[in-house]
């Protein structure tokens, strides 16, 4: 057995001695076996068997009766055609059908002694990894298992590979949250219930996700998904990843795909910039600006003059003028890596300049930054320095900057973990609480995910990894969505492996249920003086269609009816969503 892109399998007597004969079958002979599994094979775990010699047995009898009965079929055909011109003799139609049953028998025999054979057994293949998740065989007698039917369990290990993630307030709900998820091979994911016990996800589109970026006016994505070019390409959907489609056109270059961080942002309603990559140019490749993607065509100009080879873009600000940070060079060009040199732009102009040199000491290159969407001033970065890194915040833009060893003492577990890898350095997720300027998220590949909630005074570990009730392992958080509502908090962190995590936590700010309860009542006594309005508005009338005294003030009954109506509601509707 073989896999790459597919599952294969041979068969092929080996001879005992070497240079005896061919130890592998040619390649000719290799039969394709995903049979309903997904593409792109990670591992295949086999299970002994017992060789079923009743089944064998059985499948011989079978196998016999199918045999006399085309052997009969085959009689009565020819003695149809008895005593035509040129047609066998009835004799002759005997003798065929002699043969053809002594045939059956030969093969029954054969079968059967077979069946009864010593031998040790194949084990049969039982359960196949995927890029698509994990399959078992549902066949597991030998040898029929060696042609196996691979079932996907509704249950499954969590092995989503996440790229891309995002999310958008539904008010008033708990439960009612839209999330949508891009994964790799498996396409998009939405659901608009993600605070639900047990969410519900609808799948969009197939292929590779990298990029979602949402409101509650559009799902924008990008996607890997076409063997013509463009193959990375951009996709405006409506709320709930419906309807919409493909982006009429593109500014020069590519859409950088497998990369973790964004690589299209939104900066106001329509409003979104986006990274394109030319590795044929000198420069590497650009940022642009669109005031309107939904246009057709969309009108794209260039933010600056170059940016090199980027795979990492951040926004904050006004839509008028944001501030916008990208990653560049570096790493950029490595599949899934993220680790560039920073750099900021200011303003929408086509002929500034990105500026370097943001951060202290000579390496500029990040592994993971954040800009608080409300104050451009607040910035948070992991800095890449020979050995490992370094977490920096600042208050003022980048003019100056304060280390937080506290929160990279976490990120290493204590010590556990080094800092950096061969591979990768241990902070992967930097990020701001759009609801709430005090509370910051971190986390680290392997050591965990920690939160402040005092603007990087102290840090708590909402997991460190260790695999008990309390710590679940989560590796790899890249990406990060708010939520404050109804009395809670809940942050949603999507991961490299392990789905989706939500951790939700009591608002310390919450409204009571009896305060949001007197808001409804002081609402109560506002709407029935509107009432009380109308009715003397209705009394003032003058002229030959001027209403009775009677009509006015059913006019304001029906009015304050519709007030209490709307109080009691609210007085409802505070009891589970206190706001």
């Amino acid at each position: 057995w073989f896999g790459y892109k597919d599952l294969f399998r041979a068969s092929c007597k080996t001879p005992t001695r070497r240079g005896a004969g061919p130890r592998c079958p040619p390649s000719t002979k290799w039969i394709p076996l995903t049979n309903g599994a997904h593409a792109d094979i990670a591992d295949l775990v086999f299970a002994n068997s017992s060789f079923n010699v009743t089944a064998c047995r059985q499948h011989c009898v079978d196998t016999n009766t199918t045999c006399k009965s085309e052997c009969d079929d085959e009689l009565k055909s020819c003695m149809s055609k008895v005593g035509q011109p040129g047609a066998p003799l009835a004799s002759q139609c005997a003798e065929t059908a002699s043969r053809c049953r002594s045939k059956c028998k030969s093969e029954l025999d054969s079968c059967t002694a077979d069946c009864n054979q010593p031998r040790d057994n194949d084990a049969c293949p039982a359960v196949l990894a995927t890029d698509g998740g994990t399959y078992f065989n549902g066949v597991t007698d030998s040898p029929t298992c060696q042609t196996p039917k691979w079932t996907q369990p509704a249950v499954s290990v969590r092995a989503l590979w996440l790229w891309a993630f995002g999310g958008t307030d539904i008010p008033n709900s708990l439960a009612r949250e839209a999330v949508y998820m891009g994964t790799q091979d498996n396409g998009s994911f939405a659901s608009l219930e993600a605070g639900a016990v047990t969410p519900t996800w609808t799948k969009r589109d197939g292929g590779d996700i990298f990029d979602i970026v949402a409101d509650n006016l559009h799902v924008v994505s990008t996607q890997f998904c076409c063997l013509t070019s463009p193959g990375s390409r951009v996709f405006v959907r409506d709320p709930g990843d419906t309807d919409g489609g493909e982006i009429s056109n593109y500014p020069l270059g590519i859409v950088p795909p497998f990369k973790f961080s964004d690589v299209i942002v939104r900066f106001g309603p329509t409003r979104y910039a986006l990274i394109m990559n030319d590795p044929g140019s000198v420069i590497g490749g650009a940022a642009f600006s669109t005031l309107d993607i939904t246009r057709k065509p969309v009108l794209w100009t260039s933010l600056g003059v170059s940016l090199n080879t980027a795979c990492a873009l951040w926004v904050a600000g006004l839509p008028t003028n944001p501030t916008f940070y990208a990653a560049a060079g570096g790493f950029c060009p490595s599949f899934g890596d993220s680790r560039g040199f920073l750099n900021r732009f200011t303003g929408l102009s086509t002929t500034g300049q990105w500026h370097s040199g943001i951060l202290p000491g000579p390496s500029q290159m990040v592994s993971a930054f954040a800009i608080d969407p409300n104050n451009t001033n607040r910035l948070i970065a992991s800095q890449v320095i020979a050995g490992g890194a370094r977490i920096l915040r600042s208050s003022d833009g980048g003019t100056t900057w304060v280390a937080d060893p506290v929160l990279e003492g976490l990120m290493t577990g204590g010590g556990i973990f080094r800092m950096q890898t061969l591979r990768y350095v241990q902070p992967s997720l930097l990020a701001f609480d759009p609801n709430d300027s005090n509370t910051l998220l971190a986390g680290a590949v392997d050591a965990g995910i920690f939160l402040s909630r005092n603007n990087g005074a102290t840090w708590v570990a909402l997991t460190n990894n260790s695999g008990d009730v309390s710590n679940p392992v989560i590796p790899y958080p890249h990406a990060a969505y708010f939520d404050r509502e109804c009395g809670k908090k809940n942050i949603y962190v999507a991961t490299r492996g392990r789905g989706v995590w939500r951790f939700s936590y009591d608002d310390p700010a919450a409204v009571s249920v009896s305060k949001c309860q007197s808001g409804c009542d002081v609402s109560l006594t506002d709407c029935q003086n509107e009432c009380d309005k109308l009715r003397n508005e209705c009394m003032n009338e003058t002229g030959p269609g001027k209403r009775l005294p009677s009509q006015c003030a059913e006019l304001r009954n029906t009015c304050r009816a519709t007030c209490t109506n709307t109080r009691d509601a609210c007085r409802q509707r505070c009891t589970t969503c206190p706001e």
